[in-house]
């Protein structure tokens, strides 16, 4: 029987619904990038068997609750287009060039048209814990 645990569902149920999910370890994970920061990463891309995949913490982070639990969820071809866009374009003029204030501002102008994607609904295909 296949999996049907939505991220939803495991952030309010976790020591219930965790066993129900395959674990990977840390090591099977190629980490392209991450989007959200706080004391270590709490959401962004990852590839594991040669395919993208996006992570994020399940565990609450403001609690300082450690070990940090993730899970890992499949998106569109749609979404993985929009998140490869973001991050190239993130690359592109803060990451190459950190001291240029006008590639910046022109990003986090462009930032700003960006829509909070809500991944609540997505079933939770695998789940890691950052070491």
């Amino acid at each position: 029987m296949k999996n049907e645990i939505t991220l939803k569902q495991l952030r309010k149920s976790i020591e219930k619904l965790l066993p129900k999910i395959q674990r990977l370890n840390e090591d099977q994970l190629d980490f392209l990038w991450f989007d959200d920061f706080y004391d270590g990463a709490l959401s962004g891309m990852l590839k594991f068997e040669n395919k993208e995949y996006r992570y994020e913490i399940v565990t609450d982070h403001t609690k300082v609750i450690y070990p940090r639990l993730f899970a890992i969820f499949d998106l569109t071809e749609e979404e993985l287009t929009e998140q490869r866009y973001w991050n190239d374009l993130y690359v592109k003029l803060i990451k190459n060039q950190p001291e240029n204030k006008e590639s910046q501002e022109i990003f986090f102008k462009e930032q700003k048209k960006q829509k909070l994607k809500d991944y609540s609904e997505k079933i939770v295909l695998w789940y890691y814990v950052e070491n």
